[in-house]
């Protein structure tokens, strides 16, 4: 299945780097650029006001993560097969996140919940033999327009970027010409910051920035 659908993001949208996560009759494709460092969401907005109204954008939520994985794993690549638990903080709410990397780098399966005690939950994860890897600070700021979600986040220590999410269901057809043109579109008013194409979640980058 997972081929299935990188061959399909190829042909149809035309994209080389992308991510693809699996959940329960679900999956969502996640398109992400690094951005210019000094690049500012009023920025973003302004250049984006033609298509996306200024007033449609969200406040700031900041998330922290914290990132777990067992022990033996720490400070190694992510190996196909490895489960990570992400334990998620924002403005309001509490997220626990069961990450399974597949055999494509690019590509995961996640199941998810919202917990109300969160320091039990990180007792919970230690006792299964897991041990903090990265924790990741990050403001973020969302506007949805048609049925893509477009977010701008500033990562503490890695930087600025912009991601595209598209959630479908499992059996939609993903050859939809609109939200590719939707995509490119959108691509197109952000060229003046430079948006390179990335290959690497903010996982994997945060842990590359610590081995420098």
């Amino acid at each position: 299945m997972v081929k299935k659908y990188i061959f399909l993001l190829k042909i149809y949208y035309n994209i080389e780097y992308y991510f693809i996560v699996f959940r329960i009759n679900m999956y969502e494709i996640e398109l992400k650029y690094k951005l210019n460092s000094r690049t500012s969401y009023k920025q973003i907005m302004d250049a984006l006001s033609e298509i996306i109204d200024t007033s449609h954008w969200s406040k700031s939520i900041f998330q922290e993560d914290i990132i777990f994985r067992k022990k033996k794993y720490i400070n190694l690549p992510i190996k196909t097969g490895e489960k990570i638990f992400r334990l998620r903080q924002t403005n309001s709410d509490t997220t626990l996140t069961l990450k399974i990397q597949e055999d494509n780098s690019l590509t995961y399966t996640e199941f998810e919940s919202k917990v109300d005690n969160c320091n039990e939950i990180q007792n919970m994860i230690i006792a299964m033999g897991y041990s903090t890897q990265i924790k990741l600070y990050k403001n973020r700021y969302a506007v949805k327009y048609n049925n893509l979600t477009i977010c701008f986040d500033q990562v503490k220590n890695i930087g600025s970027f912009i991601e595209i999410e598209l959630i479908s269901n499992i059996n939609q057809n993903l050859s939809d010409s609109y939200n590719s043109f939707i995509i490119r579109d959108i691509m197109s008013k952000l060229n003046s910051f430079k948006p390179t194409p990335i290959h690497q979640n903010y996982i994997t980058l945060a842990m590359e920035k610590l081995t420098k």
